[in-house]
């Protein structure tokens, strides 16, 4: 039997921090869920194919713990106009520097947990057109099914994209909500064509297990609980169908 979770938010100047908040168990009858810890930096998913940078605890595995102070996953087969950047000073200056770190397993007594602190930054052949961070967050859910399940957020979110100049600009607040670029390479070409595409930045939370669908082949499991921040990039070029990129940014999953 097991319980749901809630949040109280608090709202600081530089973003939303989320204290850790605890919910009543259950009733009887609400499903058992293995024990599994998923914590991803990113999963990107483009014309139903995905890559990520994650890691994935299982029972009787030792917890799992990543820190790094960059990860540059570069260009790729699913985006050979764009790089990947996580936590690289170099790509992204504005932003903390916080580095990478990933922990899967159980903590803190008898809890699951899905630790991770991550940014990101994408570039094209002209440089970096979006920068993003930092993501601090933590899913515990609780073994005990007369415990406790709580998430916490320490995140300070801010969202850089270039602009018609090429000057790197925060975007307003956090940067959530929907953004339009119009000097950004085409993220499924290797050589630039110089061609003027609309590129649209759109920025969502997400909450339940529900939101990982489209990542399934990074949260391959059975997962009680489940947040990140969702990024989608579409591009377009005038009737030709979009092209839509679609991020889970410190995305982070358990059951228990």
């Amino acid at each position: 039997m097991h319980r749901s979770f809630t949040r109280f938010l608090a709202v600081t100047a530089a973003g939303a921090a989320l204290a850790a908040a605890a919910v009543a168990p259950a009733s009887a009858g609400t499903p058992v869920f293995p024990q599994i810890a998923t914590a991803s930096a990113y999963a990107l998913t483009v014309n139903g194919q995905t890559e990520g940078f994650s890691r994935t605890w299982l029972p009787g595995a030792e917890p799992i713990s990543f820190w790094a102070d960059e990860v540059v996953v570069g260009r790729t087969p699913l985006h050979p106009g764009w790089g990947v950047h996580l936590a690289d000073e170099d790509a992204a200056p504005q932003l903390p520097e916080s580095g990478v770190a990933l922990y899967a397993g159980v903590g803190e007594g008898t809890n699951v947990m899905a630790e991770r602190v991550a940014s990101i930054a994408l570039t094209d052949s002209r440089g970096p057109f979006l920068a993003f961070g930092e993501i601090n967050r933590r899913a515990r859910c609780n073994i005990d099914p007369d415990g406790y399940n709580a998430i916490g957020d320490t995140s300070k979110l801010a969202l850089y994209l270039r602009d018609a100049a090429g000057e790197m600009v925060k975007a307003p607040s956090n940067g959530l909500g929907v953004h339009t670029l119009t000097n950004v390479d085409a993220g499924d070409s290797a050589t630039p064509d110089g061609a003027q595409r609309t590129t649209t930045i759109e920025l969502r939370g997400g909450q339940r297990a529900s939101i990982l669908e489209t990542w399934r082949a990074e949260f391959p499991h059975t997962y009680e609980w489940a947040d990140g921040i969702r990024l989608t990039v579409t591009q377009q070029l005038g009737t030709e169908p979009p092209v839509v990129y679609s991020f889970l940014l410190g995305g982070g999953a358990c059951g228990a």
